[in-house]
């Protein structure tokens, strides 16, 4: 499994993988899949406690690092190439 960055959320670490969303406090039992989704989730940052990231393709996402939580923000129609469209941390 590859992952796409890690971020540091108050004691617990947030990454992703082709298709998902994860977080883990460091343990096999601590790391679960907080959202399957269908891209890779890009530029995640954590802006006071929550998560943002984009879908690489003009979505911006925010996640609460629940299931229900996790919810698109936005589509961003690209008029330019675009690589991050999340919040400078």
């Amino acid at each position: 499994m590859a992952w796409v960055g890690l971020v540091d959320v108050d004691d617990r670490l947030v990454f992703s993988t082709r298709g998902g969303l994860w977080t883990s406090d460091g343990t096999p039992e601590g790391t679960q899949l907080v959202a399957a989704l269908p891209f890779y989730p890009n530029g995640i940052k954590n802006v006071r406690g929550a998560v943002f990231f984009t879908d690489g393709r003009g979505a911006l996402w925010k996640s609460d690092l629940t299931q229900s939580g996790t919810t698109l923000v936005r589509y961003i129609e690209p008029g330019f190439v675009f690589h991050d469209l999340t919040p400078a941390a």
